[in-house]
């Protein structure tokens, strides 16, 4: 293996290199690699300069002005040399992420936000300004996801749909190589701008090689015998080989390699439909009872071997609230009076659907369950036609999780707000509440962090009144490496971020 390459496999299917169109973890990471955007998130999630040398805010929130780097080149693609990203290709990116006409997943991120007019526009060749409608403070962090990465135009144009094969960005490795469901290949981008505190220019790395292996369980063999630089997926098979019950590595491997643990902005949920449920779902005190009688704390134990928080908060985690909300407490008395209560017959089967790498945790949860008197019957689903039937409100009871997009509680609120019902956002749920959406748009009028955080966290205490969701756990990143991987940092949103990564 050459030293100064670096080797991961990603078990989930990549289907695009587009950065207005990525979808998932395994596409944000390699999208990661070969973009930047306006501003980036550091590992305490902190903004920080990328393209936007620095940018300042207009007293009322309304505009924001962004000084770009003038030494930030797109990378080379057919006969094109590489050429100095300016504040025009930065309205370009965020008009085509816009256009409904590109029919981008991400158009959420300025929807009913941005000034209708003129929301984007270069004063000069490196001075941008964005005009919203209405203050909103989480907006820089926004602006650090893929969905925000600077793209040029001529190459959206000469490769049309192909360009979600064939990208050109501007970060810190460019696109060579890519056999679809077999693997990549990116390189390291010889005139990329930013350099470390001793003025070394990154990335160190002279390329990533990036396996395509759906098996989870050959993938770690092939880690372990040297094929890989890093691992972070542990199938269930195989985990209590690696972990101990605490998360730690076993004594097989705990001389042979880093572990890296570390929360991050995941929470893990069971998700139930409110506008479509069964009658025995439909009831607030069975899903009361439902939450109550989970043992949360056994499933990060037993399931999990220790990566994760029992989520006894809210369903934003902890960490991004100043006040904490106080939910649900493993009860099995509790749920059994909220039953009798219900006046339910919770002999009926519930359908609880999942994919294949949670029937740990669903016989964990069903056990849980069945011991207060639930029928439980579990459906296994591939997880595309998993989140096909959530989307269709074909399934009323289902495994769903968030990992934030930006490092804000908004994020998470924003799922339960009912002008964002799926299609037209990520409320899944279908919860429909007046009194949380007043709270929510208020909490978006003001700029003051203190008002702000005390309205989600109202926000946040109401939806535990009547779940849309059975909370299971805040969960933990798990970074597997070999000794001599050096920085290879954890970030609260998963990120992964290989400009920095060296090999000794």
């Amino acid at each position: 293996m050459n030293n100064n390459i670096f080797s991961y496999n990603e078990s989930t299917s990549i289907n695009t290199l587009d950065p207005h169109f990525v979808k998932s973890q395994s596409e944000n990471w390699v999208v990661t690699q070969l973009n930047a955007g306006l501003v980036q998130l550091d590992t305490l999630l902190q903004p920080q300069a990328m393209i936007a040398d620095s940018w300042q805010v207009s007293d009322n929130g309304l505009t924001y002005t962004f000084y770009l780097n003038k030494q930030v080149y797109f990378h080379p693609w057919e006969n094109n040399l590489p050429r100095k990203v300016n504040a025009f290709d930065v309205v370009y990116s965020f008009e085509r992420l816009m256009n409904p006409a590109t029919a981008s997943p991400g158009t959420w991120v300025f929807s009913d936000k941005i000034d209708s007019i003129t929301p984007f526009k270069a004063t000069d060749s490196f001075t941008f300004t964005l005009k919203l409608k209405q203050p909103f403070p989480p907006l820089i962090g926004i602006l650090s996801m893929p969905y925000c990465y600077v793209i040029p135009k001529e190459a959206v144009d000469f490769y049309g749909k192909d360009f979600r094969s064939h990208p050109v960005g501007c970060g810190p490795f460019y696109f060579k190589r890519w056999e679809e469901n077999i693997g990549l290949v990116l390189r390291k981008n010889e005139k990329y701008f930013e350099k470390d505190a001793s003025q070394n220019t990154l990335p160190y790395l002279d390329a990533i090689h990036i396996d395509l292996n759906p098996n989870k369980s050959s993938a770690f063999m092939d880690f372990a015998a040297g094929k890989y630089d890093f691992f972070n997926e542990i199938e269930s098979g195989v985990k209590d080989e690696i972990l101990t019950p605490t998360g730690e590595l076993t004594s097989k491997y705990k001389n042979l390699y880093n572990l890296q643990k570390a929360p991050f902005l995941n929470t893990e949920f069971l998700m139930f439909n409110m506008e479509k449920s069964s009658a025995l779902l439909s009831n607030p005190k069975i899903r009361l009872a439902i939450n109550h009688a989970i043992n949360k704390k056994a499933i990060v134990t037993n399931a999990r071997n220790g990566l994760g928080i029992a989520a006894i908060n809210g369903f934003t985690p902890p960490s991004l609230l100043k006040h904490k909300t106080f939910g649900y407490d493993y009860d099995k008395s509790k749920a059994l009076a909220l039953i009798q209560q219900s006046g339910e017959d919770i002999s009926k089967p519930i359908i609880l659907s999942i994919t294949t790498d949670y029937m740990d945790m669903a016989l964990l949860i069903k056990n849980n369950l069945e011991q207060i008197g639930f029928n439980i019957k579990i459906d296994v689903h591939p997880s595309g036609y998993l989140r096909q039937l959530r989307n269709e409100q074909q399934i009323d009871f289902y495994r769903g999780s968030w990992i934030a997009d930006y490092p804000d509680a908004e994020n998470y609120l924003a799922c339960f707000y009912g002008k964002n019902l799926y299609p037209n956002g990520p409320n899944y749920s279908r919860y429909n509440n007046p009194a949380f959406d007043k709270l929510y748009e208020k909490s978006m009028q003001t700029t003051n962090d203190n008002q702000r955080q005390f309205l989600m966290h109202q926000m946040d205490s109401m939806l535990l009144v009547n779940p849309p969701f059975a909370l299971l756990y805040y969960d933990k990143s798990l970074r597997i490496s070999n000794k001599n991987v050096q920085q290879l940092y954890s970030y609260p949103n998963n990120s992964l971020q290989l400009k920095y990564v060296f090999k000794k």
